[in-house]
């Protein structure tokens, strides 16, 4: 800023007034003179009251209103009040701006209270002065719940209020808020940051912690929808009043390690503490809140939490911060109003350590409460205490400050009211005698808002149609630089525009903390070892069968293997390696098939596993029903053998019985691929849960095909197994390996038995499931070929043809002998039942004889023929006498002969 020459002088004398008032160095007077001329009540160019400076030439007064916290949840008036002093005076002492004019602030302090905040707007508008103007603007206030009720009043006056500290996303809503605009951005600008970051680092799953304030909860609001379009998830949306305690509690059971946290910096430090109780600690845990706290926030009124500095600088560590930015990035270039970002800075450091802003400050407490300036003593101490501290460039009590940050947006909001004063000062010419009921002027302010833009401390300045501040948003990490614990900036975002996170520290680990216990999905599928096995085992038991196919066909001739139906056992060989394939089959990995080829494997799986089934068992029950048969007819004294085509028969109609039944089940009810869920399953690490689940084949009307399916089986192997048990001692030479098919019989009723239960109840489980089947079918299979061809084999290799035609030639010759013996005693034996029957008779007649009073009265029983031949009577009585008794000597001779032959032949019978 720069002087006629006349003016130097006294210039200079101001600045020897300042040396001796500040103690300033040589470079200090410099800095002021080119940018400050603060001087003694009037004289030439440059006024001042106290710590307010003006140009003489500007005897007009412009009264702005002025909200600030200097104390409450964000006492950001400690800081943002100065800087809009410092403002103040440049425009004031700035003749190209406002010509004429001067601009007055009548600031009152809101405590961050809504209803002081209120208060404060009417003391503004009805207890003025006598004959002063009303306010033309008004600034602040500087928090969001004051902003919302000052501004919605400020609506009906049609007052414009530009806020320095306001970041509620509610005052974005212009049918609500007309008049208002903000130099920081609305806190919504922070959410796309703070998602974009959380993309960056694969943190999809985020919880967040409010203050019940509604700058917070709009805040929230916003974010939970713009989440929705990161495709990040809320986890939990956790609020509270005054105590944190249960909030922060409830994120530790959910588990949330991503932690969006939104509250003032009084309720910060309850949360942090609370934070430190619960063991959430970084880095298992990030916390992201704002960041315009002031810089050791932490470590301040440690007295309203139960956690000591140690604790606090634990619990603190390493979280994360966006905040939109405060400062320009050029700190060396010239803005728009002279000052450059370094200026800036040491003029508010030198601004807020002199005795005149001192004894300003320290009167605070002082002014009459009516005007509701004045500050509770207890913090009004405090605060002078850091006043006091701040005496050099060293000091970092500066930083303690309330609102530290954001004392550049105050000195911007100053430079944006005065160039909206300005242009409506060109287009109406004066505001004298301004009255707050002139729309047209007060329009024209607000339209001359809409226009602002320019190079300020924070940057570019300007609005949007919400009246909303658009910045970039800055990210920072408290980190442990060389043993204190210091904020770093990781980068910046800007709309959609992403420049982070190189120098971001993870503690001891170099990767980024997973967004909670991670829950991958685990694929179960056969291991390779048991996999590899049962391959191994069942192409080892195919072998086998075929190579007993092959003994069946090489050795078709020989009588033990003709006699043993051969046709029947080489399906039954069939049959186990169709089982054997659907092993095979299944040992398959389909997980990664697609469910049109997954359904088509199941069907032929399941269709060569139950085809395979009956083949081979049928064919082994038809050998039984073979001799069971030929039993029954045996017993009927009949040589007719059953026909072998029977035996086929069975087979076909079991198979076609089958055939119908998997082509229906196929038709109305396929298998598909069902994806089954299994319990949880820890890790490597207590970081990770997979969540298991595996692939099988199911249908909806399972049960009811599996019922029918083990019904019809389950008959089939009751009856089997009882035509076994009725031909366990029959003998068959055209079936000679029916006691061997019985056996293998009770082999498979016995492992189908235990298999088929215990598959259904382990079905999760897919490698207890396959080993148990593919063991149970390798075993079945093998025991049936050991029963039905060791013994063939054996015989095979110990007898040649030739000895078998011999053997058949003495069997057939002993056979030979046997049957002629057997006809020779047959003939035989047929003599003497004749022989046998005449005795009876002649025996029957001695009785009668013998006892004849027995048939004395039975007629038809007398004797006749030859047997009475002997006792014909005599001519005369002498003769008969004489017969009589040679008769009666002969017939005791004869009886006599009679009972000794008698008893020979009972003898001979014993």
């Amino acid at each position: 800023m720069s002087f006629p020459n006349d003016q130097i002088k006294i210039i200079c004398v101001l600045l020897a007034l300042i040396n001796v008032q500040f103690g300033l160095s040589a470079e200090e007077i410099k800095f002021f003179a080119k940018n400050v001329e603060p001087s003694k009540n009037c004289s030439n160019q440059i006024c001042s009251d106290g710590i307010f400076k003006w140009h003489k030439s500007k005897t007009k007064i412009l009264h702005v209103g002025g909200i600030f916290p200097m104390v409450g949840g964000w006492p950001g008036g400690q800081s943002c009040l100065p800087s809009a002093i410092m403002a103040l005076n440049q425009v004031n002492l700035n003749q190209s701006i406002l010509p004429n004019y001067r601009l007055k602030l009548n600031w009152f302090n809101s405590e961050c209270n809504p209803g002081k905040g209120i208060s404060n707007l009417y003391e503004m508008l009805f207890h003025k002065e006598k004959n002063e103007d009303d306010i033309i603007m008004l600034l602040g206030p500087g928090c969001s719940d004051v902003s919302s009720s000052v501004a919605e009043v400020a609506n009906y006056w049609n007052l414009t209020v530009l806020s320095f500290g306001s970041s509620s996303p509610a005052l974005s809503n212009r049918k609500r808020f007309k008049t208002f605009f903000r130099t920081h951005p609305s806190a919504i600008l922070d959410n796309p940051a703070r998602l974009s970051l959380c993309k960056q680092f694969n943190w999809n799953k985020i919880a967040t912690l409010q203050d019940n304030k509604e700058v917070f909860t709009s805040t929230v609001d916003n974010l939970e929808k713009e989440a929705i379009q990161f495709g990040i998830e809320i986890l939990d949306r956790q609020t509270f009043t005054n105590d944190p305690t249960y909030a922060v509690k409830n994120l530790k059971k959910l588990d949330a390690r991503i932690i969006v946290g939104v509250f003032y910096e009084q309720e910060a430090r309850k949360v942090f503490c609370q934070a430190y109780k619960e063991d959430m600690l970084f880095p298992k845990y990030i916390w992201m809140i704002i960041g315009w706290y002031s810089e050791n926030w932490y470590l301040e009124n440690n007295h309203e939490i139960s956690c000591n500095q140690t604790e606090m600088e634990i619990a603190v560590y390493g979280h994360l911060t966006t905040e939109v930015q405060f400062f320009s990035n050029e700190i060396y270039e010239k803005l728009d109003y002279g000052l450059s970002v370094i200026d800036y800075n040491e003029f508010f450091r030198h601004f807020v350590s002199s005795t005149e802003w001192k004894a300003y400050s320290n009167s605070f407490y002082k002014i009459d409460y009516k005007y509701k300036q004045s500050v509770p003593m207890e913090e009004m101490k405090s605060l002078m205490d850091i006043y006091d501290k701040i005496d050099n460039e060293q000091s970092n009590e500066i930083e303690k400050l309330g609102g530290y940050l954001e004392r550049s947006l105050a000195f911007d909001a100053v430079w944006v009211m005065a160039y909206a004063l300005n242009e409506t000062l060109k287009e109406f010419g004066n505001f004298d005698n301004f009255q707050i009921s002139n729309y047209t002027i007060s329009n024209f302010i607000k339209e001359s808002m809409k226009m602002t833009n320019f190079k300020g401390i924070s940057g570019m300045v300007t609005f949007n149609d919400q009246g909303d501040r658009i910045s970039e948003v800055l990210y920072e990490q408290l980190q442990n630089v060389s043993g204190s614990l210091t904020y770093v900036k990781l980068g910046n975002h800007f709309k959609k525009n992403f420049n982070c996170c190189k120098n971001i520290s993870w503690g001891s680990s170099l990767h980024p903390p997973i967004d909670g216990v991670q829950r991958k999905i685990k694929i179960n599928k056969i291991k390779t070892i048991y996999s590899m096995i049962f391959t191994l085992l069942s192409a080892f038991t195919v072998l086998i069968g075929i190579l007993c196919l092959v003994f069946n066909y090489k050795c078709k001739n020989r009588k033990i293997v003709k006699n043993s139906q051969p046709t029947l056992n080489n399906s039954m060989i069939f049959g186990s390696i169709l089982c054997l394939v659907s092993v095979l089959i299944q040992s398959l990995d389909k997980s990664d098939l697609p469910t049109t080829t997954f359904s088509f494997i199941c069907q032929i799986q399941e269709s060569f596993l139950l085809i395979g089934f009956t083949i081979g068992y049928s064919s082994l029950f038809s050998k039984i029903w073979y001799v069971y048969s030929a039993s029954i007819q045996k017993k009927k004294n009949k040589d007719i053998f059953p026909e072998k085509l029977k035996n086929y028969t069975i087979v076909v109609i079991m198979v076609l019985i089958d055939i119908v039944f998997l082509f229906v089940w196929i038709f109305k009810d396929p298998l598909q691929k069902f994806t089954q869920k299994l319990g949880d399953e820890m890790g490597e690490s207590d970081e990770i849960i997979y969540e298991p689940e595996i692939h099988i084949c199911k249908c909806k009307h399972e049960i009811v095909w599996m019922g029918i399916c083990f019904s019809v089986k389950g008959i089939s192997l009751i009856l089997g197994l009882y035509l076994s048990y009725e031909t366990r001692n029959s003998k068959i030479e055209i079936m000679n390996d029916s006691r061997y098919a019985a056996l293998s019989i009770y082999n498979i009723v016995v492992l189908s038995v235990i298999t088929a239960p215990v598959v259904i109840i382990i079905r999760n489980q897919l490698d207890a499931v396959f080993c148990f089947l593919a063991f149970s079918i390798n075993l079945c299979s093998l025991l049936t070929y050991a029963l039905m061809f060791v013994p063939k084999v054996k015989h095979v290799v110990k007898h040649t043809i030739e000895q078998d035609i011999h053997e058949d030639l003495i069997i057939e010759t002993m056979l030979k002998e046997k049957k002629e013996k057997y006809l020779a005693l047959s003939v035989t034996n047929h003599n003497l039942n004749e022989k046998i029957e005449k005795k009876k008779d002649f025996l029957m007649r001695i009785e009668q004889i013998l006892n004849p009073e027995t048939f004395c009265n039975e007629t038809e029983n007398q004797p006749s023929g030859d047997d009475y031949d002997e006792f014909e009577e005599p001519e005369d009585s002498s003769s008969s006498s004489l017969k009589n008794n040679n008769s009666l000597m002969r017939l005791s001779f004869k009886n006599f002969s009679f009972k000794k032959e008698i008893s020979n032949i009972i003898q001979h019978e014993t």
